[in-house]
Parts: C-alpha cells; structure tokens; sequence
C-alpha cells in the first residue's frame, strides 16, 4: 500500500455510496465552527479513484465552510476488503477510548477561564455543566431537606416535583455509576435510561 498526501478540490470527492456513518446537521455545525476555528487539521482519505474512505463529515462541513480544496491522503493498493473495512474501523475504533474524567475536568475548567468558546470542542450542555461542576459532583442533590427520624442529616434526590431520600451510601453509589457511565460513553446523556432499565 502506497500513501500520498495532497490537496485536491472537494468537488472532486466522491461520497461513498453505502457509506454507513451518519452525521446530524448539528455535528456538521460543530465540524464547521472547528474547521472555522483551528483550520482543516484532518485530511481525509481517499481511494485511487477519489472516493471518500474516511471524512465524508468533514468533507461536508469543508464545502459549508466555503473550502475550495482540502487535504487528503490517497491510499493505493488497498483491497476492496480493506477499504470497506478501513471505513468501519475509522469510525468505530474512536469510540472505543473513554476519558480520564478528572484531567479532563480540569482542562475544561482552564479553558472556561481563558474565555475560550466550550462548544467547540463538541460536547453537549449537560457534559459541559458536568465538566464545569467540579465542586457540586451531583446538583440534582438537595443537602437543605431535614433530619430523618433519628435526626440524622438527610439528603434528596429532586426528579421533577418529587423528593426521594437518599442515604450517603447510596449517594456514592450513584455517583460512582454516573462517573463510570461517563467514561464509557463520553456525556451523561441516557444515564437515567440506563438507571431505569436496571429496575
């Protein structure tokens, strides 16, 4: 397999046809805004007769932006095998990785002091108010409810109207599942969903 690296036209690249990765308009929105930010730090690959393996979002988002050419790195030699394989892999492997919450918590809270725009870097709102909460790990926590009925101090988890008590053990419990649930899936988007499901 040969590589090559160079700038071509982006009308000159052509979509895979059964290219199963789907990108929503919003996340083409969040490729534009950091193609606009950082540049075209990413090019995209293609096959000898330029067809899209990997970067069909970005190629996208190239032509939103108003990008007459982008870099690419053409593969030659690749098995057709290979190149369907290379466009799952590319994608999926990706998603395979988790992050280290507390670094990323503290890298997140530098930038917020710098001033610097949080929705470029792709999370949603309730990730970034996660990520921004460094002190309050659980806001949704009310510690002003009362004594139980041995006076000891009792906390509430608010869902809607409702307060239901929730011991100190439990508390770290779901805390505990709501750190891992974020690791594993990069946002606390679904979380719940998960909770209810394990009822």
């Amino acid at each position: 397999m040969s590589l090559k690296i160079e700038y071509l036209p982006v009308d000159e690249l052509v979509p895979y046809a059964k290219n199963a990765r789907k990108h929503s308009g919003a996340q083409i929105e969040q490729v534009v805004a950091s193609i606009q930010e950082f540049g075209f730090t990413n090019p995209v690959l293609i096959d000898e007769n330029n067809i899209l393996i990997a970067g069909h979002g970005r190629t996208q988002a190239a032509k939103i932006a108003g990008l007459s050419e982008i870099p690419v790195i053409r593969l030659s030699g690749l098995s057709e095998p290979q190149r369907k394989a290379l466009r799952i892999a590319d994608n999926q492997i990706p998603l395979n990785a988790s992050w280290d919450m507390d670094l990323l918590m503290e890298e997140v809270q530098d930038l917020n002091l710098a001033e610097f725009d949080l929705e470029l870097m792709g999370f949603d709102e309730n990730m970034l108010e996660t990520l921004l909460d460094a002190d309050d790990e659980d806001p949704d926590l009310d510690d002003s409810a009362g004594k139980s009925n041995t006076g000891t101090d009792v906390k509430y988890l608010s869902i809607g109207k409702e307060k239901v008590p929730i011991s100190e053990e439990e508390e770290a419990r779901l805390i505990n599942e709501l750190k891992k649930y974020i690791t594993k899936y990069g946002t606390n988007f679904g979380f719940a969903t998960t909770l209810i499901k394990g009822v």
